[in-house]
């Protein structure tokens, strides 16, 4: 604990950067707690949550690319600094939602809010890995990860509160100026940081086996997006950990539409008792930020042995969620959620941080958090579909089942994979 706090403490651009996240999240939740229940108060309609927490990640199909590219030839915090003060003005345009004619508004700018949110996502993933030195990523990772569970208890709570008392406007506005805030804290990084403009060559890219003019993948930003997809498919540590976060996505789409359906149509208790469940989420959060450090102590090859069965336990607690009679059974069920996605975000992070050169990592993040949001937004669109015709409980296992089979399957097949190479180590021993 006192290692974190030194760490916090002698590292200044370290710690701006996690103030400028804490503050954004603060916002960001508030903005999610407002947004769900505007939409549950003008349509209570199970499809139209789904449709518009889709709108909040598919944007990084498209944005996505362009962000990672971004954020390797551009100066990190500038990108970072520039989407937060658009996304501080497009956060006020949901004071015009006022009637159920003007839900179209809401898609339009949970879009263009996430849009700018896939720029600013890789610049910061990147930027943080070039601030620490490697050994102590896994220690970045586990703070920022606890951060933001404190951010998401906090935020929702007040949240919650805040809306069932003054209404959803304030929410919207404190959003804005959280954004505001976050453009403060990263103004110190940007006069720090030196113009790094990329054209970068993944090593790999140049081997025999792979078929790639170099020459004409950097001409144009959607060419030198894929260099972040070789960084992903010529790297197989980093290509399962994607893979299995893919599956997780799919599956993952149940969660994050149920927790307000279920407070809609089985709990109750409205914009406080979706606060207090997405609170029980990020109390589970802060637990697993800082068991991640306790368990593996930054030892990237145990994460990437134990990081399928986080997943498993993932979705053994969603099942227990979404079949709890009550809300106090299921904020129990989120605490365990949460404690299982901060062991597998922090892994995922530390991961690719740690395998991947630092000249392509915005690129590697940004295809990694591409695919990953492109599956969970179709997902949550599905069942938006399918709660209305089978009721949450069912859709809500049906999502826990594919993350289960997604950890277990991983965690089968880095087992071959190991086995094989001890196998060609044996091998060649002998020779």
């Amino acid at each position: 604990m006192w290692g974190k706090v030194g760490f916090i403490r002698d590292n200044i651009l370290f710690r701006r950067i996690i103030y400028a996240a804490f503050v954004s999240s603060l916002g960001d939740w508030f903005n999610s707690i407002a947004v769900i229940t505007l939409v549950l108060t003008l349509t209570h309609s199970s499809l139209a949550v789904g449709v518009t927490l889709a709108m909040r990640v598919i944007p990084y199909l498209i944005a996505g690319p362009i962000g990672g590219v971004l954020s390797d030839r551009l100066r990190r915090t500038q990108v970072m600094i520039a989407c937060d003060l658009i996304r501080s003005v497009l956060a006020l345009g949901f004071l015009f939602v006022l009637r159920m004619e003007d839900i179209w508004l809401v898609y339009v700018l949970s879009t263009t809010l996430v849009f700018f949110s896939a720029f600013y996502g890789p610049a910061r993933s990147a930027y943080l890995s070039s601030i620490v030195k490697k050994e102590n990523i896994g220690i970045a990772s586990s703070i920022t990860t606890g951060l933001n569970g404190i951010a998401m208890i906090l935020g929702f709570s007040l949240a919650g509160i805040t809306i069932a008392e003054f209404g959803v406007s304030i929410a919207f506005v404190f959003n804005a100026f959280s954004f505001i805030f976050s453009a403060f804290f990263l103004v110190k990084g940007a006069r720090s940081e030196f113009a790094q403009y990329r054209d970068s060559v993944m090593p790999i890219a140049k081997s025999k086996n792979a078929n790639v003019d170099v020459t004409k993948l950097i001409v144009s930003y959607w060419a030198s997006f894929k260099i972040g997809v070789y960084g992903i498919t010529r790297n197989k540590p980093v290509a399962f950990v994607v893979y299995l976060f893919m599956g997780g996505a799919i599956g993952g789409g149940a969660i994050n539409v149920l927790i307000s359906v279920m407070v809609d149509q089985v709990f109750g208790g409205g914009s406080k008792g979706l606060g207090l469940l997405y609170a029980s989420l990020g109390v589970g959060t802060i637990v697993g930020s800082f068991t991640t450090e306790r368990l593996f102590k930054g030892n990237y090859k145990r994460m990437q042995a134990t990081v399928g069965l986080t997943l498993v336990l993932d979705a053994l607690f969603q099942i227990f969620f979404v079949n709890s009679p009550n809300l106090s059974g299921a904020m129990l069920g989120l605490i365990g959620v949460g404690y299982a996605s901060a062991l597998s975000n922090a892994i995922e992070l530390t991961i690719i941080a740690s395998l991947t050169p630092n000249v392509i990592q915005g690129r590697v993040f940004s295809v990694s958090e591409t695919l990953k949001a492109t599956l969970l937004g179709i997902s949550m669109v599905l069942v938006g579909l399918l709660t209305s015709r089978v009721g949450p409980q069912h859709v809500g296992d049906l999502g826990a089942i594919i993350i289960f089979c997604s950890g277990l399957l991983y965690t089968l097949m880095y087992k071959s994979y190991k086995r094989k190479d001890v196998d060609v180590i044996q091998g060649s021993s002998k020779i």
